[in-house]
């Protein structure tokens, strides 16, 4: 994303990931933050759900905007400019 451009921010911030994320779920999470990536995506296929965690900036040292996407929500990321996709092809719901 070019620098000062800002994330979309049309979704609700969420707390906590919701309770169908599983523990593999949590390992996966706690990895991949650990090893400094911008962005991670869950699946949450028994809440058709997708819950996206990233990095507010670079240098953040957690991951730290939460947004949790629903099946009528589309799913953007600032890491790849111009990419949009239908939360529900995710799950071939129409």
């Amino acid at each position: 994303m070019a620098a000062g451009r800002r994330a979309r921010r049309s979704r609700r911030r969420v707390g906590p990931a919701p309770p169908t994320f599983s523990a593999q779920h949590a390992e996966v999470y706690d990895d991949r933050q650990r090893r400094g990536l911008p962005e991670l995506w869950l699946v949450d296929t028994a809440a058709l759900a997708v819950l996206v965690v990233r990095r507010s900036r670079p240098d953040a040292a957690e991951f730290d905007a939460e947004l949790r996407l629903e099946v009528a929500d589309e799913l953007t990321s600032p890491a790849l400019p111009g990419f949009e996709l239908a939360v529900a092809d995710v799950f071939r719901v129409t």
